[in-house]
């Protein structure tokens, strides 16, 4: 084991163990129990400093009427740190995509029988963010799974907007199905993933091979596997037949205002998608954008949702969720009660990023 497991071994054993099956809001969900609760908040530990910390500096976004995108693309990335502890090798890549050059990353451990292959697609509200920042999370699944894991750094908005990141993203899942032999890939175990709008974008991929095996290109879907992280699946935020986001559905002390803030954080950010993202005004509701509108969904493979309690993003996660299991779609939902968004960024600080890494290893072995 690691030399962070054994130094977080008591945490990551009550987040295994302290787990059960539970019904929330009609989702049947693996619920995840905050592993070192404290007293006067319902987030966990490290969630709680790491806001309060934020909350004396100040939000550097709060005198803006509109995002201020270059700001966002300089603030610092989440702290976190490499807890593999062993041999990962990591390589860059340039490949072409049909936009032109695009950066890929390739994580692999020891060499031997061909592995499974994830593309991990990273977040950022498709404005920012790059393969840097979820690199931990990225090794630690290479790890953990024993597979190869790569990230694609996808154009972003508003320069290259709709569909240019999906594009890019889903062109480099076709180069890694191709060249498979090159870095000891399994073209049989072709798998996708992503936190964030990266989790958009790994739905929309599986969208995009589904249409190619509708034009009959392709026999059937490569996809065998797709690991969904707090994933965006409304570009905006509008009242559907199965959703209405309401605050009302998150269990907050009236005081604790930490968790309130963590639980609306995005809202700002996620009205102005349609704009920044698809350069549209009103409600997106094209399904490669917002798979949430899909009429359809039942051909989307084996698929993990991990949601957060505290994420302005969960009520509409636990609605995909809801949607997939109506349409005969394998999905397994898990809950992390405390967290908030984008806490895989923060691998090796939150022991979650470990555990949802460990989740991802346990479906990958069952594949």
């Amino acid at each position: 084991m690691s030399t962070y497991y054994e130094e977080n071994r008591e945490l990551l054993e009550r987040l295994q163990k302290n787990a059960a099956m539970k019904e929330i809001h009609g989702c049947q969900m693996l619920v995840k129990e905050i592993p070192d609760p404290m007293e006067n908040t319902v987030l966990d530990p490290r969630v709680y400093e790491e806001r309060r910390a934020a909350e004396e500096k100040g939000n550097p976004l709060a005198d803006y009427l509109e995002i201020p995108v270059g700001l966002v693309r300089e603030m610092p990335a989440a702290a976190g740190r490499d807890v593999t502890d062993c041999f990962i090798s990591s390589e860059r890549r340039v490949i072409e995509t049909r936009n032109g050059s695009t950066n890929i990353f390739i994580y692999n451990g020891a060499a031997g029988a061909k592995k499974p292959m994830m593309l991990f697609i990273h977040g950022g509200a498709f404005i920012a963010g790059c393969t840097a920042v979820v690199e931990n999370f990225c090794r630690l699944v290479a790890k953990l799974a024993d597979s190869v894991v790569v990230g694609v750094d996808y154009r972003l908005s508003p320069e290259h907007r709709f569909p240019a990141a999906l594009h890019d993203c889903y062109d480099a899942l076709c180069w890694m199905y191709d060249h498979a032999a090159e870095f000891g890939g399994d073209r049989k175990r072709l798998m996708v993933g992503g936190d964030s709008a990266g989790g958009t974008l790994a739905i929309g991929c599986c969208m995009l091979e589904q249409e190619r095996v509708a034009a009959e290109e392709l026999q059937e879907s490569r996809i065998c596997y797709e690991a969904l992280v707090y994933p965006g699946v409304l570009v905006d935020n509008f009242r559907m037949e199965d959703y209405r986001w309401k605050l009302s559905e998150y269990e907050i002390p009236e005081d604790d205002f930490l968790a309130m803030g963590a639980a609306v954080s995005l809202k700002a950010m996620t009205a102005e998608m349609p704009g920044l993202y698809m350069g549209a005004e009103g409600h997106v509701t094209d399904p490669l954008a917002a798979p949430l509108c899909a009429k359809d969904l039942s051909y989307l493979p084996k698929t993990l949702n991990v949601l957060c309690e505290y994420d302005y993003l969960r009520l509409q996660g636990e609605a995909f969720s809801r949607k997939l299991a109506k349409e005969g779609v394998d999905v397994r939902t898990v809950l992390y009660r405390g967290m908030d968004h984008e806490f895989v960024d923060r691998t090796g600080y939150c022991p979650q990023a470990y555990d949802a890494a460990a989740e991802i290893a346990k479906d990958v072995a069952a594949l």
